[in-house]
């Protein structure tokens, strides 16, 4: 094979596997996401643990403090705001959009700015 590939012959030297690659594929079952999410109980009002001032656009503005692990499904609310969880804060700028979808997920549409 080196022969053919660099077009010449180096008979002392021994052939060795410096890298070996495998794919396995293979099947499983469905997994529900959905376990791992707070799903529909609480409310909106029970995330909200609080309020403070963040500055924004050269102002002090005040914000709303929720939980993000007491977010329910389905909840929605505009900016400004912050969400913290423990190991990291979400800061919603004011007049964006924060909607959390069914697997838990926060969707946060910021809009056109221009």
């Amino acid at each position: 094979m080196y022969l053919k590939r660099f077009e010449i012959s180096l008979p002392e030297m021994e052939p060795m596997i410096l890298n070996l690659r495998t794919t396995v594929t293979g099947h499983r079952p469905q997994v529900d996401l959905q376990v791992l999410t707070q799903g529909a109980g609480g409310s909106l009002d029970e995330a909200r643990v609080g309020e403070r001032e963040a500055f924004f656009d050269g102002e002090w503005v005040n914000c709303d403090i929720y939980r993000r692990e007491l977010l329910p499904n389905g909840a929605a609310f505009e900016g400004p705001a912050i969400i913290e969880q423990n190991d990291t804060t979400v800061v919603v700028d004011p007049g964006a959009c924060v909607t959390v979808d069914q697997l838990g997920n926060l969707r946060i549409d910021i809009g056109a700015k221009g």
